[in-house]
């Protein structure tokens, strides 16, 4: 039996906005219900997809809520607290995605680095405190004792998965070499999601290196071809699962990065009829020209 439960394509939830920038609750659980009838790894709120960042705490209780409602058990939810917050802050998100039903809650820990004795304690006391499977959220953090940032060291990560709710990580090193590490180290130990890089960085390093789960891309609006590629993988059909990768991922990501991912993306679901067109300031709407440029790639490339 595979230990493993987050395997497959992981899709990350933008929020829906209205005109007046509120928070379109009807078309969040409408996607949410169009994403839950396929067999997808997760379906996942964070920080950065989900605009947490530009959102109160109250409507990030709300739209965990309404992810989880909208879900009905169908497929594995992740659900992620803010990157701010004291302690009991974050115990109280953790406690509140057990009791919604999400399967998981993402952890970040949001101080400085001040060394690895406070980081342990922080995700230590939190693992005692709830009955939720929990996944560190790895960023780089500032460094609270001089210049750059610091990453997880590869021995506290040892000591935290020792941790008895502490199931895995939702990786974002921004640094490949490090990346590979986390990879390599824990793939077959702990539920481990990659950043962003879709289906390209699945097929090109994180499968060879034992990870079982990839963040979505394409499959925000088009799961199908996701779940299609990661079945190719699984058996073994890696030059049809290139193809899948060079035919479509790759040529749509050519045209849409210039323009940012998430502006770009919030763009591409309105296309499909999901949600609309709008992000709440400071994040960017892209303007009609450049959504067209982006309709006549994603309908030359039919998906």
């Amino acid at each position: 039996m595979n230990k493993h439960k987050i395997q497959g394509p992981v899709i990350p939830i933008p929020v829906p906005f209205n005109n007046d920038s509120s928070i379109d609750f009807k078309s969040l659980e409408s996607y949410i219900d169009f994403l839950s009838q396929f067999n997808l790894g997760g379906l996942m709120t964070t920080a950065g997809t989900t605009s947490f960042n530009l959102l109160s705490r109250e409507e990030i209780f709300v739209v965990n809520e309404s992810v989880c409602r909208a879900a009905k058990g169908r497929v594995p939810i992740i659900v992620g607290n803010p990157s701010y917050g004291d302690i009991n802050s974050t115990i109280e998100f953790a406690s509140h995605s057990k009791k919604i039903g999400a399967d998981y809650c993402i952890v970040y820990y949001p101080d400085r680095h001040y060394g690895d004795e406070s980081i342990y304690d922080f995700f230590s006391v939190i693992s005692k405190s709830v009955s939720q499977p929990l996944l560190i959220h790895e960023m780089p953090m500032r460094n609270g004792l001089g210049k750059g940032s610091v990453h997880y060291s590869i021995e506290l990560l040892e000591k935290l998965f020792k941790l008895d709710m502490i199931k895995g990580i939702k990786e974002e090193a921004l640094d490949s070499e490090y990346s590979n590490k986390i990879v390599k180290t824990f793939s077959s130990e702990v539920e481990i999601i990659g950043a962003g890089g879709g289906m390209s960085r699945f097929l090109s390093r994180d499968y060879d290196l034992g990870s079982k789960a990839f963040l979505g891309g394409i499959g925000n609006f088009n799961p199908q071809l996701e779940i299609e590629f990661h079945s190719l993988m699984m058996n073994n059909k890696f030059e049809d699962a290139k193809s899948l990768v060079e035919t479509k991922e790759l040529p749509l990501f050519r045209t849409v990065i210039p323009f940012g991912w998430h502006p770009s993306l919030k763009a591409m679901l309105s296309i499909k009829g999901f949600m609309k067109n709008i992000n709440r300031k400071p994040m960017i709407t892209l303007n009609d020209l450049n959504t067209g440029i982006i309709k006549t790639s994603m309908k030359s490339l039919k998906i």
